[in-house]
């Protein structure tokens, strides 16, 4: 497999989990749905935001590493 395949593979599963709802949206749902209050829910999506980004650049951090080190 040539890398581009290989990136192209990785690309369309990753967007096809990050398209599917989960446990992200029951939060924000519940939170703004079932409290009534939009400053719950915009807390709770800022919240998950924060999250996303962290997990987000300690991945992009460890591909640069490993393809910047790659003989």
């Amino acid at each position: 497999m040539t890398y581009i395949s290989i990136l192209i593979t990785y690309s369309f599963v990753h967007l096809l989990s990050a398209a599917s709802p989960g446990p992200n949206l029951l939060i924000v749902s519940r939170r703004y749905a079932a409290s009534g209050s939009r400053k719950a829910g915009l807390l709770a999506v800022f919240g998950i935001l924060c999250g996303t980004f962290t997990w987000s650049s300690a991945t992009a951090l460890g591909l640069g590493v490993l393809v910047w080190n790659y003989p």
